[in-house]
């Protein structure tokens, strides 16, 4: 993997770590909060690694809208291993992460209309509401939730 990509999965992983930090915690399913806290950990990892990066060759650009990514990306042959495997490390999780998830929606389409059609969707109610009916869920999207339940660490 290239830096070009590690970079921009690293962009969209401090993206969708804002995104779901930004819904309300208490009403999101355990899951949920379990995949965020992992993405989140690996935001501050990668700020924690790459920081000296930042504030050396990227001080006087303006945060935001992958800005210091591009700016990063620009300096690539000046990183540290650390900045560089923390990169790496956090695209991997967000691939993960987004792969299971978009795995999970096509098996469980059906069983969301089945058994959810009543929950509105957003901050993890209808990953709860699937949950809740694991037991007779079908069985592609009882193996998908396995699958979100396992890379949550439940």
């Amino acid at each position: 993997m290239n830096i070009t990509h590690v970079a921009r999965a690293a962009t969209a992983v401090i993206a969708l770590a804002v995104a779901l930090a930004a819904s309300t915690a208490n009403s999101q399913s355990n899951i949920t909060t379990a995949i965020q806290a992992k993405l989140a950990a690996g935001v501050a990892n990668l700020q924690s690694s790459c920081g000296d990066e930042i504030k050396n060759f990227c001080s006087t650009v303006t945060p935001g809208e992958g800005r210091e990514v591009l700016c990063i990306e620009a300096h690539e042959d000046k990183l540290s291993p650390k900045c560089l495997f923390a990169m790496h490390e956090a695209a991997k999780t967000l691939k993960l992460s987004t792969d299971t998830m978009k795995e999970a929606t096509t098996a469980c389409g059906g069983d969301v209309a089945k058994f959810c059609a009543q929950t509105p969707a957003g901050q993890g109610r209808l990953l709860q509401c699937l949950m809740t009916n694991k037991a007779s869920v079908s069985q592609p999207c009882a193996v998908d939730l396995q699958k979100l339940s396992d890379l949550a660490g439940n």
